[in-house]
Protein backbone atom coordinates (compact mmCIF):
# COMPACT_ATOMS: atom_id res chain seq x y z
CA UNK A 1 0.00 0.00 0.00
CA UNK A 2 2.74 2.90 0.95
CA UNK A 3 4.60 1.61 -2.11
CA UNK A 4 1.30 2.43 -4.57
CA UNK A 5 0.95 5.85 -2.09
CA UNK A 6 4.65 6.63 -3.20
CA UNK A 7 4.37 5.90 -6.44
CA UNK A 8 1.35 8.41 -7.15
CA UNK A 9 2.82 10.75 -5.76
CA UNK A 10 6.10 10.23 -7.84
CA UNK A 11 3.49 10.04 -10.80
CA UNK A 12 1.65 14.31 -9.95
CA UNK A 13 4.02 16.00 -11.90
CA UNK A 14 3.69 13.43 -15.24
CA UNK A 15 0.04 13.71 -14.65
CA UNK A 16 -0.08 16.91 -14.17
CA UNK A 17 2.09 18.55 -15.88
CA UNK A 18 -0.07 19.67 -18.49
CA UNK A 19 -1.76 21.92 -15.88
CA UNK A 20 1.06 24.86 -15.74
CA UNK A 21 2.99 26.26 -18.76
CA UNK A 22 6.33 26.20 -19.18
CA UNK A 23 7.69 29.42 -17.55
CA UNK A 24 5.45 28.89 -14.33
CA UNK A 25 7.42 25.12 -14.34
CA UNK A 26 10.42 26.95 -14.21
CA UNK A 27 9.94 29.42 -11.85
CA UNK A 28 8.21 26.96 -9.53
CA UNK A 29 11.63 24.65 -10.03
CA UNK A 30 13.21 27.75 -8.83
CA UNK A 31 11.09 28.42 -6.03
CA UNK A 32 11.41 24.76 -4.63
CA UNK A 33 15.19 24.99 -4.74
CA UNK A 34 15.51 28.16 -3.08
CA UNK A 35 13.09 26.43 -0.11
CA UNK A 36 10.97 29.12 -0.82
CA UNK A 37 7.84 26.53 0.61
CA UNK A 38 8.13 27.23 4.28
CA UNK A 39 6.07 24.45 5.48
CA UNK A 40 3.73 22.36 3.93
CA UNK A 41 0.81 19.82 5.48
CA UNK A 42 -1.07 17.15 4.55
CA UNK A 43 -4.56 16.71 6.15
CA UNK A 44 -6.46 13.80 4.57
CA UNK A 45 -5.93 13.82 0.63
CA UNK A 46 -5.61 17.93 1.10
CA UNK A 47 -2.07 20.15 1.40
CA UNK A 48 -2.00 23.38 2.90
CA UNK A 49 1.49 24.90 2.34
CA UNK A 50 2.77 28.65 2.84
CA UNK A 51 4.88 29.43 -0.04
CA UNK A 52 7.33 32.76 -0.25
CA UNK A 53 6.75 34.94 -2.62
CA UNK A 54 7.82 38.65 -4.31
CA UNK A 55 8.20 41.34 -2.26
CA UNK A 56 8.31 39.50 1.34
CA UNK A 57 4.61 38.47 0.74
CA UNK A 58 3.66 35.16 1.96
CA UNK A 59 0.93 32.88 -0.01
CA UNK A 60 -1.08 29.83 0.89
CA UNK A 61 -1.80 27.21 -1.27
CA UNK A 62 -3.91 24.39 -1.06
CA UNK A 63 -3.48 21.49 -3.50
CA UNK A 64 -6.55 18.80 -2.72
CA UNK A 65 -7.00 15.66 -4.67
CA UNK A 66 -10.55 14.14 -5.14
CA UNK A 67 -10.57 10.91 -7.06
CA UNK A 68 -8.29 12.08 -10.64
CA UNK A 69 -8.48 15.26 -10.27
CA UNK A 70 -6.49 17.76 -8.81
CA UNK A 71 -7.83 21.37 -7.35
CA UNK A 72 -5.50 23.61 -7.19
CA UNK A 73 -5.84 27.13 -4.97
CA UNK A 74 -3.09 30.22 -4.10
CA UNK A 75 -3.88 33.59 -2.85
CA UNK A 76 -1.66 35.12 -4.90
CA UNK A 77 -3.02 37.40 -7.52
CA UNK A 78 -2.02 35.32 -10.41
CA UNK A 79 -5.35 34.06 -12.32
CA UNK A 80 -3.94 31.16 -13.90
CA UNK A 81 -1.58 28.32 -12.04
CA UNK A 82 0.89 29.81 -10.53
CA UNK A 83 4.47 29.01 -9.48
CA UNK A 84 3.52 28.56 -5.94
CA UNK A 85 1.26 25.92 -6.76
CA UNK A 86 3.85 24.20 -8.59
CA UNK A 87 6.81 24.59 -6.05
CA UNK A 88 4.27 23.12 -3.40
CA UNK A 89 3.64 20.11 -6.02
CA UNK A 90 7.60 19.55 -5.71
CA UNK A 91 7.44 19.27 -2.32
CA UNK A 92 4.36 17.17 -2.30
CA UNK A 93 5.79 14.97 -4.68
CA UNK A 94 9.28 14.17 -2.50
CA UNK A 95 7.03 13.83 0.49
CA UNK A 96 8.34 17.21 2.11
CA UNK A 97 5.40 17.41 4.25
CA UNK A 98 4.32 17.18 7.87
CA UNK A 99 1.30 14.91 8.04
CA UNK A 100 -1.53 16.62 10.36
CA UNK A 101 -4.44 15.49 12.43
CA UNK A 102 -6.86 17.72 13.26
CA UNK A 103 -9.44 17.69 16.13
CA UNK A 104 -13.13 16.80 15.22
CA UNK A 105 -14.87 20.23 13.96
CA UNK A 106 -17.67 21.00 16.53
CA UNK A 107 -20.69 23.34 15.26
CA UNK A 108 -21.27 26.34 17.29
CA UNK A 109 -24.11 25.26 19.54
CA UNK A 110 -27.70 27.18 18.70
CA UNK A 111 -31.02 27.12 20.37
CA UNK A 112 -34.10 27.43 18.63
CA UNK A 113 -35.05 31.51 19.39
CA UNK A 114 -38.62 30.15 21.12
CA UNK A 115 -36.80 28.35 23.57
CA UNK A 116 -34.28 31.50 24.62
CA UNK A 117 -36.92 33.51 25.22
CA UNK A 118 -38.88 30.98 27.66
CA UNK A 119 -35.36 31.56 29.28
CA UNK A 120 -35.42 35.40 29.77
CA UNK A 121 -37.67 37.16 32.02
CA UNK A 122 -40.46 38.83 31.03
CA UNK A 123 -39.80 42.49 32.42
CA UNK A 124 -36.10 42.11 30.54
CA UNK A 125 -37.52 40.75 27.18
CA UNK A 126 -40.05 43.64 27.15
CA UNK A 127 -37.50 46.29 27.97
CA UNK A 128 -34.86 44.88 25.04
CA UNK A 129 -38.23 44.37 22.40
CA UNK A 130 -39.06 47.96 23.40
CA UNK A 131 -35.99 49.87 22.45
CA UNK A 132 -35.82 47.99 19.14
CA UNK A 133 -38.88 48.27 18.05
CA UNK A 134 -38.28 49.97 15.19
CA UNK A 135 -35.12 47.26 14.27
CA UNK A 136 -37.77 44.21 14.38
CA UNK A 137 -37.86 43.81 10.42
CA UNK A 138 -34.41 43.27 10.93
CA UNK A 139 -33.87 41.35 13.96
CA UNK A 140 -30.19 40.65 15.09
CA UNK A 141 -30.10 37.26 16.63
CA UNK A 142 -26.27 37.59 17.70
CA UNK A 143 -27.19 40.59 19.31
CA UNK A 144 -29.94 39.50 20.65
CA UNK A 145 -28.01 36.33 22.38
CA UNK A 146 -25.30 38.48 23.46
CA UNK A 147 -27.53 40.86 25.37
CA UNK A 148 -29.16 37.65 26.85
CA UNK A 149 -26.48 35.58 26.92
CA UNK A 150 -26.39 34.99 30.97
CA UNK A 151 -29.73 33.20 30.47
CA UNK A 152 -28.61 31.15 27.29
CA UNK A 153 -26.42 27.99 27.39
CA UNK A 154 -23.23 28.43 26.29
CA UNK A 155 -20.76 26.80 23.94
CA UNK A 156 -19.36 23.40 24.83
CA UNK A 157 -15.46 23.47 26.00
CA UNK A 158 -14.93 21.41 22.68
CA UNK A 159 -16.13 24.03 20.98
CA UNK A 160 -13.11 26.15 22.01
CA UNK A 161 -10.59 23.85 22.31
CA UNK A 162 -11.00 22.21 18.83
CA UNK A 163 -11.75 24.98 17.11
CA UNK A 164 -8.39 27.08 17.99
CA UNK A 165 -6.42 23.58 18.20
CA UNK A 166 -7.63 23.41 14.41
CA UNK A 167 -6.50 27.07 13.46
CA UNK A 168 -3.64 27.04 15.22
CA UNK A 169 -2.21 23.77 14.03
CA UNK A 170 -3.03 24.46 10.35
CA UNK A 171 -0.90 27.75 10.78
CA UNK A 172 -3.68 29.94 10.21
CA UNK A 173 -3.93 33.32 11.84
CA UNK A 174 -5.91 32.94 15.01
CA UNK A 175 -6.16 36.31 16.55
CA UNK A 176 -9.51 36.95 15.17
CA UNK A 177 -10.89 33.60 17.09
CA UNK A 178 -9.39 34.92 20.22
CA UNK A 179 -11.09 38.32 19.76
CA UNK A 180 -14.34 36.79 19.56
CA UNK A 181 -13.55 34.12 22.89
CA UNK A 182 -12.68 37.09 24.91
CA UNK A 183 -16.38 38.81 23.93
CA UNK A 184 -17.72 35.38 25.12
CA UNK A 185 -15.90 35.71 28.23
CA UNK A 186 -16.57 39.21 28.86
CA UNK A 187 -20.80 37.95 28.58
CA UNK A 188 -20.11 34.95 30.85
CA UNK A 189 -18.65 37.29 33.08
CA UNK A 190 -21.20 39.75 32.81
CA UNK A 191 -23.83 37.32 33.31
CA UNK A 192 -22.21 35.51 36.58
CA UNK A 193 -21.07 32.25 34.38
CA UNK A 194 -17.91 31.75 36.16
CA UNK A 195 -17.73 28.25 34.82
CA UNK A 196 -17.98 28.65 31.14
CA UNK A 197 -16.04 31.58 31.43
CA UNK A 198 -13.17 29.57 32.89
CA UNK A 199 -13.96 26.82 30.42
CA UNK A 200 -13.20 29.16 27.89
CA UNK A 201 -10.06 30.62 28.97
CA UNK A 202 -9.05 26.55 30.03
CA UNK A 203 -9.61 25.91 26.79
CA UNK A 204 -7.83 28.63 25.19
CA UNK A 205 -4.55 27.71 27.43
CA UNK A 206 -4.95 24.01 26.50
CA UNK A 207 -5.26 24.34 23.33
CA UNK A 208 -2.27 26.48 23.41
CA UNK A 209 -0.01 24.30 25.65
CA UNK A 210 -0.77 21.40 23.17
CA UNK A 211 0.20 23.00 20.05
CA UNK A 212 3.70 23.97 21.99
CA UNK A 213 2.52 27.54 21.40
CA UNK A 214 2.85 28.67 24.51
CA UNK A 215 5.82 30.34 24.98
CA UNK A 216 5.33 32.53 21.96
CA UNK A 217 5.35 36.47 22.38
CA UNK A 218 2.03 36.62 21.07
CA UNK A 219 0.35 34.06 23.19
CA UNK A 220 2.09 35.67 26.22
CA UNK A 221 0.67 38.90 25.28
CA UNK A 222 -2.93 36.83 25.35
CA UNK A 223 -2.35 34.96 28.00
CA UNK A 224 -1.51 38.17 29.85
CA UNK A 225 -4.82 39.43 28.99
CA UNK A 226 -6.81 36.63 30.12
CA UNK A 227 -5.32 37.01 33.76
CA UNK A 228 -7.77 39.68 35.06
CA UNK A 229 -10.30 37.88 33.70
CA UNK A 230 -9.16 34.61 35.90
CA UNK A 231 -8.46 36.91 38.79
CA UNK A 232 -12.40 37.38 39.03
CA UNK A 233 -13.51 34.11 38.37
CA UNK A 234 -11.14 32.83 41.20
CA UNK A 235 -12.49 35.63 43.01
CA UNK A 236 -16.49 35.02 42.45
CA UNK A 237 -16.47 31.43 41.90
CA UNK A 238 -18.21 28.91 44.65
CA UNK A 239 -16.51 26.49 46.28
CA UNK A 240 -16.94 23.34 43.46
CA UNK A 241 -15.70 25.52 40.67
CA UNK A 242 -12.67 26.52 42.73
CA UNK A 243 -11.57 22.98 43.41
CA UNK A 244 -12.42 22.49 39.78
CA UNK A 245 -9.40 25.45 38.81
CA UNK A 246 -7.09 24.14 41.31
CA UNK A 247 -7.04 20.38 39.78
CA UNK A 248 -6.43 22.21 36.35
CA UNK A 249 -3.47 23.92 38.06
CA UNK A 250 -2.17 20.64 38.71
CA UNK A 251 -2.71 18.81 35.95
CA UNK A 252 -0.54 21.72 34.33
CA UNK A 253 2.43 21.08 37.01
CA UNK A 254 1.91 17.12 36.70
CA UNK A 255 2.35 17.71 32.85
CA UNK A 256 5.77 19.66 32.86
CA UNK A 257 3.74 22.75 31.37
CA UNK A 258 5.29 24.43 34.64
CA UNK A 259 8.69 25.26 32.92
CA UNK A 260 6.42 27.81 30.79
CA UNK A 261 7.10 31.70 32.18
CA UNK A 262 3.65 32.56 31.24
CA UNK A 263 1.59 30.02 32.42
CA UNK A 264 3.95 30.57 35.79
CA UNK A 265 3.02 33.82 35.84
CA UNK A 266 -0.99 32.98 35.24
CA UNK A 267 -1.32 30.28 37.63
CA UNK A 268 0.47 32.37 40.38
CA UNK A 269 -1.21 35.73 40.06
CA UNK A 270 -5.13 33.97 40.32
CA UNK A 271 -3.87 30.45 42.94
CA UNK A 272 -6.58 31.12 45.36
CA UNK A 273 -4.83 29.97 48.83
Amino acid sequence: MNYMKNKYKSNILKKYNNLFNETIKKRGLDYYKENKVIYCQKIHNKYIAKVYGSYDNNYKVIIEFVGNTLNLSCTCPCEFNCKHEYATLLAVKNHEYQTVKLKKEINKYRETLYNEIQKIPAKELKEYFSKNLSNLVNFNKNDFEETFSKYLKGQSYNYYYNNLYNTIITNENYSLLIYKYKDDIINRLVGHNYRDAFNIIKAIINAFIDTDKINSIDVFKTIESLSSYQYLIVKEANFKLIQDIKSWYKYIKRNKYFNSPVLNIFVLKNYNK
